[in-house]
């Protein structure tokens, strides 16, 4: 699994992916981000979980708003698939004592 440039290649299907997210001019990093195919954005689904569920303030007491920080397609640079589950399909067999 090679990682895919987002502005050359863009996913195609909805789901989770590994993207390398980069501050400008500061520091790159992985995050799990969900692809949104019809909207063509990356979310921070664990992010707006956080502001869907408790009121997020500033240090000025304001309501923060979450598009502008759970939209995260602006600063992904690079994205892959996640990877398959290990033992995927594997299915205990039961003891049977004869």
């Amino acid at each position: 699994m090679f990682w895919k440039r987002f502005d050359k290649k863009k996913p195609k299907k909805d789901g989770w992916y590994i993207c390398i997210v980069e501050v400008k001019n500061q520091q790159r990093y992985v995050m799990d981000l969900y692809w949104y195919s019809d909207r063509q954005q990356f979310r921070d689904n664990r992010r707006q979980n956080v502001f869907d569920v408790y009121n997020v303030l500033n240090c000025e007491n304001k309501s923060l708003r979450s598009e502008k920080l759970c939209n995260r397609t602006d600063d992904v640079i690079a994205w892959r698939k996640q990877p398959k589950a290990y033992m995927r399909g594997f299915v205990k067999k039961e003891f049977t004592e004869d």
